[in-house]
């Protein structure tokens, strides 16, 4: 069998804390079995930190930026 390529999902977020859990776990629930996940938070105001402190704690292949101030949508898709 070959070397399976690394993939990265990449998620932007931004106030969505409460679709975190389905979004990040359906990304870890993938079969490809070198894969990371990136969630970039764009200053979110909301529980996401302690949502993705939860969800790194579960899933190790997770990978959480919080970006110190808020880039705006295109910004922070191109960070991510």
């Amino acid at each position: 069998m070959q070397d399976m390529k690394p993939v990265a999902i990449c998620i932007p977020t931004y106030n969505q804390a409460q679709y975190l859990w389905e979004s990040v776990g359906s990304a870890c629930g993938q079969t490809y079995p070198n894969v990371e996940v990136w969630v970039s938070d764009d200053a979110s105001t909301d529980e996401t930190p302690e949502v993705m402190a939860q969800l790194c704690q579960q899933f190790p292949q997770v990978r959480y930026y919080r970006q110190p101030k808020n880039l705006g949508m295109a910004a922070n898709n191109n960070w991510v």
